[in-house]
């Protein structure tokens, strides 16, 4: 912006682009009438210039001052072929007039019924005055199929005697209207709205010819009144912004009815509350910045589609939908929250469907002292990621009131080719699916930020277990991060309501990498080991790989048994003896000279059954499976595959198809 110092005052500023009706009294004006084509005298003040019924007004270095109210605007184009142009870095447009009730419907500068009114240069201020009475004013308005054009032109309202109550628009344009605004700024203290455009919600949606390019939009705020409400408000129309940056207000775009369009390319949203707020209507950001207080993007009712492509955004929740119906898609976007990701909670009550979604392509999201994707109260929610990454302290984090409405609640995750971090936080009375494909890694584990409804750090125990209804790995792996405070994460698939009983599906090269401390007879609950708990049915074979080994280095059991070493998988219903195996029946760790081997007990196990106190779940069947990991000394010779790498050891004798279910025996391999 051109101005060398931003505003300070204790106020809201805006532009309203909306249609009303004209109402003009003209005194010391300069008027053009049908036919006319008239010239304002150099440094001649004026306080109206009237073009009317096709008259034409052409200055340069114009000074135009309103000093006191009256029921009549200071510059007015009225009428097809009107025409005020003017030009010049001197033009100076004041508005210092008392605001009265009165003059509800009276705008300072109105284009209307077919009139044009263009602006270049120069600098339009106005300055409020009012009296405790209700006071509604637009600064500029056009309509009625009218244009205002401004080039290069900074306008400045500072209202510090306005209310909380009162509403002023620094411009009101009406969507059948043409609007133009390229360079310049906009510099506002207590406005209700800056931009403001209007159409029918009945009839075809119009706007096409509103553009704003190249401009600042800037709310100046204070302690007193807080921000300016809205730096563009759009209802039932569309509006293109271009390079436009929009700083300091309660909600930098502010989108209502189903209809309205707004497209914004480059330029930023800084310094606000909401950077983008919906209520239906679509929206398209590209290489924007946005720097939000609050919420980077919140959709709130209707339906919605908003598509992000390219650019930044930082906030406290960077995307947010509590609409029931709606779409956010982000590709190539990086983002930064501090709170919440994405946020899906639909509050609209049991007869509502709450199938909101969210897409990411090659896009990141950071949210490491909070939560990824907090998912509350849906019905058939999804989120969609590709080739993208989501890093927070919680990935997911969602609690589903069945309950109260009366649905079942369900969400996806589908990740393809992507990566995820963080544990999962999802209440008991929901179904939750995480779809994993392509080479996507999910790093698990233990929050380090978690805090309770006290503000004190949650205890380790729930910050050290995640719950998932249904995993469906193709392709992809899991990996267990390191222990914190000395304990090590559970992870419980098929907890909530599946629906299903095959919980747990693993398909193509599907992997888990465990930590654990080495230790020998004891009970399962007191083995220091990450855990894999499936409470219902496996399909597929998993391959295992220990990442890390902070017990006994020179510890071993040479034989192996359903209570000796490690218990790392428990799986509650149907599975096999090789639905996780190690990878060629046996891995080392850290070059040391012992080996780990997966031992299968279960219901079908040739190695007999699991004892019934090795088990983790509450329901203490004894018809469960136990995948144990034991440890033995490594001959001369073996091969081994090397913390679950790609080695040639053997699986044994008998190796020939349970893989490291403990095929191999217990007999040394080799």
């Amino acid at each position: 912006m051109s101005k060398k110092t931003l505003l300070s005052c204790t106020a809201v500023a805006a532009i309203v682009l909306f249609g009303t009706h004209l109402n003009v009294q003209a005194t010391e004006t300069l008027t053009a009438g049908r036919g006319e084509v008239k010239t304002p005298i150099s440094g001649t003040t004026y306080q109206q210039l009237h073009a009317l019924n096709g008259g034409k007004i052409y200055g340069t270095d114009v000074t135009l001052e309103k000093r006191s109210a009256a029921n009549e605007s200071s510059i007015v184009s009225n009428g097809s072929g009107s025409i005020i142009e003017l030009t010049g870095n001197k033009t100076t447009i004041k508005d210092t007039a008392e605001i009265l009730p009165t003059l509800k419907d009276i705008p300072f500068i109105w284009a209307s019924n077919g009139g044009k009114i263009k602006i270049t240069d120069g600098s339009i201020h106005k300055e409020s005055n009012k009296k405790d009475e209700f006071a509604e004013i637009d600064l500029v308005r056009v309509d009625n199929n009218s244009t205002l054009e401004l080039n290069n032109v900074d306008i400045t309202v500072t209202a510090s005697t306005l209310r909380s109550r009162d509403i002023m628009r620094v411009i009101n344009v009406s969507s059948d209207a043409t609007f133009n605004m390229n360079g310049g700024s906009i510099e506002v203290c207590n406005v209700a709205t800056i931009i403001t455009v209007e159409g029918d919600e009945e009839g075809d949606v119009g706007g096409n010819n509103i553009n704003v390019k190249n401009v600042h939009i800037y709310g100046n705020s204070d302690k007193t009144h807080g921000k300016s409400a809205y730096g563009l408000d759009v209802f039932s129309a569309r509006v293109t912004l271009k390079n436009t940056t929009i700083e300091g207000m309660s909600s930098g775009i502010n989108v209502d009815g189903e209809k309205s369009q707004v497209i914004m390319i480059g330029g930023s949203i800084k310094d606000s509350e909401k950077a983008v707020k919906a209520y239906g209507g679509s929206i398209s950001l590209e290489y924007v910045e946005i720097n939000a207080i609050d919420d980077g993007i919140w959709l709130y009712g209707g339906d919605h589609y908003v598509q992000m492509t390219g650019g930044k955004v930082t906030a406290n929740t960077a995307f947010s939908v509590t609409a029931p119906s709606s779409i956010i898609s982000a590709t190539d976007v990086f983002a930064t929250a501090k709170e919440i990701g994405i946020n899906l909670d639909c509050f609209f009550g049991e007869n509502v469907l709450c199938n909101s979604s969210a897409n990411l392509t090659n896009t990141k999201l950071f949210v490491e002292d909070g939560i990824g994707l907090n998912i509350n109260r849906s019905v058939g929610s999804k989120i969609n990621l590709n080739n993208s990454e989501i890093h927070a302290d919680v990935l997911l984090k969602g609690i589903m009131l069945s309950a109260v409405y009366k649905k079942p609640n369900m969400f996806t995750l589908a990740a393809d080719h992507s990566l995820l971090e963080g544990r999962a936080d999802v209440s008991r009375d929901a179904k939750t699916v995480l779809d994993l494909k392509n080479g996507t890694k999910w790093f698990v584990k233990t929050s380090t930020k978690e805090k309770d409804s006290d503000g004190n750090p949650l205890d380790i125990v729930p910050r050290s277990r995640s719950d998932v209804s249904v995993l469906n790995l193709n392709n992809s792996s899991i990996v267990f991060q390191g222990p914190v405070e000395e304990r090590y994460h559970t992870l419980h698939i098929g907890s909530g309501k599946p629906e299903t009983t095959a919980v747990y599906n693993a398909s193509g090269d599907a992997k888990i990498g465990f930590n654990m401390a080495w230790s020998d007879g004891n009970a399962s609950a007191d083995q220091k080991t990450d855990r894999l708990l499936i409470h219902g049915d496996v399909s597929g074979t998993t391959t295992v790989y220990v990442k890390s080994d902070l017990g006994d280095k020179k510890g071993t059991n040479t034989d192996p048994s359903n209570t000796g070493g490690i218990s790392l998988i428990q799986v509650s219903g149907k599975a096999g003896e090789d639905s996780f195996k190690l990878e060629n029946g046996y891995t080392t760790l850290g070059g040391l000279p012992y080996k780990y081997i997966l031992t299968a007990y279960g219901p079908t196990s040739t190695h007999g059954k699991a004892d019934i106190e090795q088990s983790l779940f509450d329901e203490q069947d004894k018809n469960f499976w136990d995948f144990r990991l034991h440890k033995a000394f490594l001959e001369s010779g073996s091969g081994g595959s090397g913390s679950g790498g790609s080695g040639s050891g053997g699986s044994g004798s008998g190796g020939s198809g349970s893989g490291g279910s403990g095929s191999g025996g217990s007999g040394s391999g080799g």
